[in-house]
């Protein structure tokens, strides 16, 4: 069973662009990787800008420039 996880931030994508992702990911892998579609799982771990961080500082702190 093939298993994708896409991890993002926000802004949180809407539920309809949501639903466009699981399903062209599990299009396009079980194409690529010839699988059935119905195998592949597709994850989507949305992740808040302060508690993810590059150098030292959190994402959040870089979109507001500090």
């Amino acid at each position: 069973m093939p298993y994708v996880n896409l991890k993002i931030s926000t802004p949180e994508p809407s539920e309809a662009q949501l639903r466009q992702v699981v399903e062209e990911f599990t299009d396009t892998v079980a194409r690529v990787l010839n699988k059935n579609p119905a195998d592949v799982m597709v994850y989507i771990d949305i992740t808040p800008p302060t508690a993810l961080g590059f150098g030292g500082k959190t994402l959040q702190d870089i979109r507001d420039g500090k």
